[in-house]
């Protein structure tokens, strides 16, 4: 579950408890990359977590919805602008080397694979 850490959670957290054993873990963000393209693509997840490792990255949790549109996954908020630009590197190449930032080596995707990347938090 993730909520806004603005919120107060303490009855939240009361009931839940009651179900179960319950962690509270802070300073996190959920990085999700949407699009058409995700779906059945051999080696993006791959690629997606390789881009997350040359960030040095560890990745909390990861999810894929039912749909396979798109692509989720939990890290530090403090690497967030880190990653979020190395894909966009990865995933758009030429727009980044208009802006001057470096590229990523990572595994090679089919040509016509694209993702549009968001992040959210």
């Amino acid at each position: 579950m993730i909520i806004d850490g603005g919120r107060d959670v303490s009855r939240l957290l009361e009931e839940l408890r009651k179900l179960g054993k319950v962690e509270v873990e802070t300073g996190k963000a959920i990085i999700c990359l949407v699009g058409e393209n995700v779906r059945g693509r051999v080696g993006m997840a791959a690629s997606v977590f390789n881009v997350a490792a040359s960030c040095q990255t560890n990745l909390h949790m990861i999810s894929q919805g039912a749909s396979e549109i798109n692509i989720s996954f939990v890290i530090e908020e403090r690497d967030v602008p880190e990653v979020v630009k190395a894909l966009h590197a990865r995933f758009f190449p030429a727009k980044q080397e208009a802006k001057g930032l470096r590229d990523v080596e990572l595994i090679p995707l089919p040509p016509e694979a694209t993702v549009t990347p968001m992040e959210v938090a």
